[in-house]
């Protein structure tokens, strides 16, 4: 067919839904065809504004999880940890467990505090600790509070800053007001101190003179009376002498002593009569000289007697002052023994007792009521009326133990009280040093020093010995054999250790061998005071994994006990099969 219509690409439509063709492509008459009403199509329009937005449709189900992505690389080592080991607030040196793997180093400076309560605390540093177990040693230099506790947090500290300088004194504030007069006291059964004199009232004036009265008339003198007769001769008084006085004799007889050389006379006082002696003299007998002379019986003095020079009771163990040599020493010298003194080991002038051969010397202080009997030792520096300060270094007191060997005395020991420092008002540093004599030498090492700051320090052991049995050092190890067919999933006991009253520090190890099964998936291991009994959580290992043979070590842990009590080294682990276990204890006696 050709151009439906000329000029045009389409068929013409018309009303009656026939469109005309000629189909022979002559001019004839356009033959009428069936069509669609529809017309010709225009032009595109413009695009629409969008649609209101639909509904959310359901959740898809969840994807497949992901792969695993490998573990990141550890942390550095921290500080803040916890331990839950029970400790009492004090200068003493604390020994706990906390977490294994932190950064602090012996020399670090830490500080313990009580989770529940943080005015409780203890900071100090750090002398030891275990990385691989977490047993830490802090000593404190801080404390504050009291009391026992087990929550303890741990972190690191700063060193403590200087003490500041004294601020300026504040001004005084005002008067309080007067408090309430208090209630009158029990009445005291001690009579108080008598008070002071009250001072001398003021003289009475002086009464008034009386009346002179009138004078006598002087009697005439009598005449001067006759001269009396001349009596007769008296009897010659008569001397008795000899050692003992005369038998029988009468009032006013003599009597010459010829031992002592004195005089007596017997006289009657009106109720009795006695030998009198009618001078003291110089004498070698119940009578001294002002100088010179012997005693030799008891002497009883009554009062105060001063002496200018020494005094010296021979062989009755009083010899007061410098006798010269031996002893020579000056000051006091009690001696009970029949020989001289001994000369002082060491230049002294003070109190020296010898003791009667045999017998113990002592000396003994006493004191009754509620007063002390006191020791005192004093040092200071300058003179006794111009005292000044002592030093550091300075020997605040000094304990002697001395000995004999084949030539002379010796220094076998010494406790020796030294200040540390130069003191002040507020300043009294000292230090207690024990020094005792070395084994086949002649020296005095120290064994031993006591210090406020440092605390307790002692020599430690110079040969392979051990420490004897309930002194502190004390070592305690056993081993045990294979055991076998031990539990899977329940606690057991491995080894058991007997250990007396006392505080200890104890550990093991279980060596856990192959199980016939296979292959162990957890161990675990802790020390309690029971048989087959699970230890504390925080006082216990526990490893979980596949292996196949494991040396699993129990935290160390400090038992404290009053009498000799078996402490078990339990286990538990999971495997197939049968399974054994071989053991080692260990405890060291720390107080």
């Amino acid at each position: 067919m050709s151009a439906p219509w000329p000029e045009t690409n389409y068929l013409p439509v018309i009303p009656n839904n026939t469109c005309l063709a000629n189909t022979s492509g002559s001019a004839a008459p356009p033959v009428p065809l069936p069509y669609t009403t529809t017309g010709i199509p225009g032009a595109t329009g413009p695009i629409g504004p969008p649609g209101a937005l639909g509904p959310t449709g359901p959740t898809g189900p969840t994807g497949p999880q992901g792969l695993i992505g490998p573990q990141g690389p550890s942390g550095a080592a921290g500080y803040l940890a916890t331990s839950a080991t029970s400790l009492t607030v004090g200068l003493a040196a604390q020994t706990f467990v906390t977490q294994a793997g932190l950064a602090y180093t012996v020399g670090a400076r830490a500080r313990l505090a009580s989770r529940g309560a943080p005015s409780n605390f203890m900071e100090g540093l750090v002398t030891a600790y275990n990385s691989g177990t977490g047993v830490m040693t802090l000593t404190p230099t801080i404390v504050g509070g009291s009391g026992t506790f087990g929550d303890w947090d741990l972190n690191i500290a700063g060193q403590q800053g200087a003490t500041g300088a004294v601020g300026n004194v504040g001004p005084t504030g005002p008067t309080g007001p007067t408090g309430a007069t208090g209630a009158t006291g029990a009445a005291s059964s001690v009579q108080g101190p008598t008070g002071p004199t009250g001072p001398v009232g003021a003289t009475g004036a002086t009464g008034a003179i009386g009346v002179q009265g009138v004078p006598g008339i002087p009697g005439p003198t009598g005449p001067t009376g006759p001269t009396g007769a001349t009596g007769p001769i008296g009897t010659a008084a008569l001397v008795f002498v000899g050692d003992t006085p005369p038998g029988s004799p009468t009032a006013g007889q003599f009597w010459w002593d010829s031992q002592d050389g004195q005089l007596y006379i017997y006289y009657n006082d009106g109720t009795s009569s006695q030998w009198v002696p009618t001078t003291n003299v110089a004498a070698l007998g119940s009578f001294l000289p002002l100088s010179g002379g012997t005693i030799s019986g008891n002497l009883t003095v009554n009062g105060t007697t001063t002496h200018g020079s020494s005094v010296t009771v021979q062989n009755a163990g009083v010899l007061v002052g410098n006798a010269g040599t031996p002893p020579g020493q000056g000051g006091l010298v009690l001696n009970a023994n029949a020989a001289a003194p001994p000369a002082a080991w060491t230049p002294a002038s003070g109190l020296q007792i010898t003791a009667a051969d045999g017998v113990a010397a002592g000396l003994e202080v006493d004191a009754f009521g509620t007063v002390s009997p006191t020791l005192n030792l004093r040092q200071a520096r300058g003179i006794a009326t111009a005292q000044t300060a002592s030093q550091v270094f300075d020997n605040l007191g000094i304990i002697n133990f001395l000995g004999r060997d084949t030539s002379a005395t010796g220094l076998g020991a010494q406790i020796l009280g030294q200040t540390t420092q130069n003191w002040t008002t507020g300043a009294h540093g000292t230090e207690i040093t024990f020094l005792t004599g070395a084994l086949n030498g002649t020296t005095n090492p120290q064994v031993a020093i006591f210090r406020n700051d440092t605390g307790c320090q002692f020599y430690g052991t110079q040969t392979n010995d051990n420490a004897a049995a309930g002194w502190v050092g004390e070592l305690l190890e056993g081993t045990a054999s294979s055991s076998t067919n031990i539990p899977s999933g329940s606690w057991f006991t491995g080894q058991q250790l007997a250990l007396t009253a006392g505080d200890w520090d104890v550990d093991g190890v279980l060596c856990f061998s192959p199980p016939t099964g296979g292959n162990y998936a957890a161990c675990g291991v802790g020390l309690t005071l029971s048989v087959n009994a699970a230890p504390p959580a925080q006082q216990m290992s526990y490893l979980a994994g596949t292996f196949n043979t494991y040396y699993q070590p129990a935290p160390t842990r400090r038992i404290s006990l009053s009498s000799t009590t078996n402490v078990c080294l339990n286990g538990i682990a999971s495997f197939s099969g049968t399974a054994g276990v071989t053991s080692y204890m260990r405890a060291r006696r720390v107080r």
